[in-house]
């Protein structure tokens, strides 16, 4: 018997307008009313995006919520980190430099907020605040004091070539798991530039 059903949010639990239907919904919720099958999502999203999500749910089915590729997991009913990962310094720094020689942009990820040095379009503005994710705009990543910020996700966004380069190096720092962006999101970029 099954006790708990763990789901993705894109490509997977939303349709291409990243909602959730309510053919979705009913399943979900008649799992959890008449099996006791929890409900986990389980995203590379940010925390906040997330649980947007699990809300539209429901708290009472939606307990648990891992986001940021597994970076945190959070009990929604007591409201606190079960666990929470962030990447030391050290790696921050030399993640930074290494995208950076790669010429690709970076953005740092909180539970709180996106860190960026990239001037985001009115669009993706309007985006991160639909999803629940604020942005932090600073001067310069390479300068940014970040230590008082538990980051847990440093993307790079750019050519592929760049990125695959990147990855290599990557890969070496101690406190740095590489995810490679799904063919999903690859293939959508592609089309939308």
């Amino acid at each position: 018997m099954y006790k708990m059903m763990a789901i993705d949010l894109d490509g997977t639990l939303l349709n291409d307008e990243k909602e959730i239907s309510d053919e979705n919904i009913k399943w979900i919720r008649k799992a959890y009313d008449e099996k006791g099958v929890m409900t986990v999502i389980t995203t590379g999203r940010t925390i906040n995006s997330a649980q947007i999500f699990a809300n539209i749910i429901g708290q009472d089915v939606i307990k648990y919520v891992i986001a940021q590729n597994g970076a945190i997991v959070k009990d929604r009913i007591n409201d606190h980190y079960v666990s929470f990962n962030s990447i030391n310094d050290k790696d921050i720094a030399e993640a930074i430099k290494i995208l950076k020689k790669h010429d690709l942009l970076i953005n740092l990820e909180t539970d709180n907020y996106l860190i960026t040095d990239i001037e985001k379009t009115k669009i993706e503005t309007e985006l991160y605040n639909l999803l629940g994710d604020r942005i932090k705009m600073v001067e310069d990543l390479s300068t940014y004091d970040f230590s008082n910020d538990k980051i847990n996700i440093v993307s790079g966004i750019g050519d592929l070539e760049n990125l695959s380069n990147a990855i290599v190096e990557l890969e070496k720092l101690e406190s740095i798991l590489v995810v490679p962006i799904s063919t999903y999101y690859a293939k959508k970029r592609r089309r939308d530039i």
